[in-house]
Parts: structure tokens; C-alpha cells; sequence
């Protein structure tokens, strides 16, 4: 006896099982997808953060120096640098610059100033006494570096002066900044 309407049985009965399975699958690649590309993301927010972070310390420094116009000696030869009392490189013709007590500086932080052109510009100018005075005028670079685990930062600043050769201190006539560099 046949039923009326009734199929015989598919010999597909695992179709749908093997349809939702690879479905899951796609889902979970998707899903692994999203959640690597969201860590990706906060570590770099984190490393932006951090370089930020070191070139802000990175310019303080530098502009701690550039206050303090004894960083800035006209003695010093051009091309050669004056560093950090604690910085035993080489390239160092002096170890005389210092800083301030309130600028704290951390491990993995250098900073130096190197004489550039012209070796000696002197300019004469005359007093209302009638009296010259006579000026020398130099150029440096402050090139400040700062580095850490995972946070890395340089600055580097141009620094002009005008030395009265006679008497008095150094005046600061130009201060640019160069340029902020990821290392």
C-alpha cells in the first residue's frame, strides 16, 4: 500500500548539519578576525601614546637647556659638543652641561649641544656712552634623545647667542625647533 503525498526518505539527512557547521566555522573566522584587528589597534593607541609621552619629555629637556644660556659656551670649538656630566661618550669635548633640579630626567634620556657655523662672527656696536661693545655671535644644536621600552623619542633645536667678549651674559637672539623625530 502507498501513501498518497508521503516522499520516500532522502538519503541527504546530514545536509543541514554540515550547512550549520561551516556556517559556525565562517562566524568564528570572522569573530578571530575582529578580535585580533581590536588588540592591533590598543597596541598602537598604546605606542602613539607612549612616543607622545617621550617627546614631550624629550622637549622639555631641550627647552630646559636652551634656558639656561651657560649650556651654551662660546669657548667650545665648532663642531664638538658639550654633554650631560654623565654621558661618557666619546664624541664629548665637554661634560658641563646641566640642568635644572626640577627637570627630572629618566634612564634612557641623552641630551647635548654641539657648536655649529660660523666658528666667529663678531659684531660692533656702539653704546649711547659712545662706547663699543663688541658681541660674538654662535650657533648650536640641542639634540635631546629619549628612549625606553617601547617609547622612543628625539628633538632636536637650534639655538642662537650673542656673547658681549667685554662683560655680561649671553643673550638668546634665535630658538627654532629643527624637528621631532621617531627613532
Amino acid at each position: 500500500m502507498t501513501r498518497v503525498g508521503v516522499q520516500p526518505r532522502s538519503r541527504q539527512p546530514g545536509v543541514v548539519l554540515i550547512m550549520v557547521l561551516v556556517v559556525l566555522l565562517l562566524l568564528n573566522l570572522l569573530a578571530v578576525t575582529v578580535i585580533e584587528s581590536a588588540t592591533l589597534q590598543a597596541r598602537m593607541a598604546g605606542n602613539q601614546q607612549s612616543y607622545h609621552a617621550a617627546l614631550q619629555q624629550a622637549q622639555g629637556i631641550a627647552r630646559a637647556i636652551g634656558e639656561r644660556l651657560e649650556n651654551f659656551p662660546a669657548a667650545l670649538p665648532t663642531g664638538l659638543s658639550n654633554c650631560a656630566p654623565s654621558d661618557r661618550a666619546a664624541s664629548c669635548h665637554s661634560r658641563t652641561l646641566m640642568l635644572p633640579a626640577a627637570i627630572v630626567v629618566g634612564g634612557g634620556a641623552s641630551y647635548r649641544v654641539e657648536r655649529r657655523q660660523p666658528e666667529r662672527v663678531s659684531l660692533q656696536l656702539s653704546r649711547r656712552s659712545g662706547q663699543p661693545v663688541v658681541l660674538e655671535a654662535a650657533l648650536y644644536e640641542v639634540r635631546v634623545t629619549v628612549g625606553g621600552p617601547g617609547r622612543s623619542g628625539r628633538v632636536d633645536i637650534g639655538v642662537g647667542t650673542l656673547v658681549p667678549l667685554s662683560s655680561g651674559p649671553p643673550v638668546t637672539v634665535y630658538w627654532r625647533e629643527l624637528g621631532a623625530d621617531v627613532l
